[in-house]
């Protein structure tokens, strides 16, 4: 399964459900799985739909994911929260202190 390094924006078209995106946290806890495991990333998401948004006439999509995480900051509310989430792909990218890519 090919690695796609692009930005979210050029790719985000491309994206189906099932697509895997990982990410590689920056935090303490991030750090021991990248460690314990010898992996890059620290967990996944699968994107679980893609949606036209209500304003059609941007012809944006909105990518969610399901993913299960120790730590994400919602958009909107700032608080914090864990366990199995569905997010906004678009959202968790610009508040997400690490990196992530994902496979097509």
């Amino acid at each position: 399964m090919p690695v796609i390094t692009s930005s979210y924006h050029e790719i985000r078209a491309r994206m189906l459900p099932g697509d895997v995106v990982a990410f590689s946290g920056k935090n303490n806890f991030s750090d021991v799985i990248k460690w314990a495991t010898g992996a890059t990333v620290s967990h996944v998401g699968i994107v679980c739909s893609v949606e036209t948004e209500a304003d059609l006439t941007t012809g944006s999509l909105a990518v969610h994911i399901m993913e299960s995480t120790f730590l994400h900051r919602d958009h909107i509310t700032g608080k914090s929260s864990g366990g199995v989430l569905r997010n906004r792909l678009c959202h968790h990218i610009e508040s997400y202190e690490g990196t992530s890519g994902g496979s097509l």
